[in-house]
């Protein structure tokens, strides 16, 4: 269901001084538009309005509205690895990092539901449109990488079996986490994202546990 982007005061071309700052309020109404509207729907009047800008105000930043897809494409990618990254440092055993992921998933999409909504909505919006590129192309490339060196050092540490295919566990790992996002799209219940994190954090645990035992067995 799409929602209503809140609209601000429009403002022409910034001074150099507040034109990071301006760059940012774009993308993140570009963020927004996208997420709710999806690539077509959207219009450069819907983005400048939500960001507070001219329509014209744009091209100061981007050549196209493909161009800054992209760059919301990026910008989500490195949030959402940045979140990563920061969720597991500390801990070196793969439940409690799979527990944290989960956790940091969850507080970002508190914090912005944009990001979950976009995440989900992104490589359909590619396949629909070739122009905004595939599913990758955009270094988005690194979560699904980071996810594969999670399950490999588990492996290297002996908490999961070495015959275990490392491509196929981080897969699925991975699924389970965008999964969680896209529930979160689908109802907008953090109550129910919650119940569902914990529930996915036992499977994960009762899965190491079992594997532990046979192994010793």
């Amino acid at each position: 269901m799409a929602v209503r982007i809140k609209q601000t005061k429009r403002l022409g071309r910034p001074p150099d001084s507040t034109s990071d700052e301006t760059r940012e309020r774009l993308l993140h109404a570009a963020r927004e538009c996208f997420a709710s509207y999806g690539f077509q729907k959207t219009t450069n009047r819907d983005i400048a309005d939500a960001a507070g800008i001219t329509t014209g105000a744009i091209y100061h930043y981007f050549d196209s509205k493909q161009e800054l897809f992209k760059a919301v494409t990026a910008e989500v990618s490195e949030v959402v690895m940045q979140e990563f990254l920061g969720a597991v440092q500390g801990e070196e055993r793969f439940a409690p990092r799979f527990a944290a992921l989960l956790d940091s998933a969850a507080r970002l999409h508190e914090r912005d539901p944009s990001i979950a909504q976009f995440t989900v909505t992104s490589p359909i919006e590619m396949q629909r449109h070739p122009e905004l590129g595939m599913p990758g192309d955009d270094g988005s490339q690194s979560i699904p990488r980071f996810f594969r060196s999670l399950v490999q050092e588990a492996v290297d540490r002996s908490e999961l079996p070495e015959s275990l295919e490392v491509d196929d566990m981080a897969n699925m790992v991975l699924s389970l986490t965008l999964g969680l996002a896209y529930y979160t799209v689908l109802t907008g219940s953090t109550d129910g994202l919650r119940s569902a994190m914990r529930a996915a954090e036992e499977l994960v645990a009762l899965a190491l546990s079992s594997g532990a035992a046979a192994r010793h067995a």
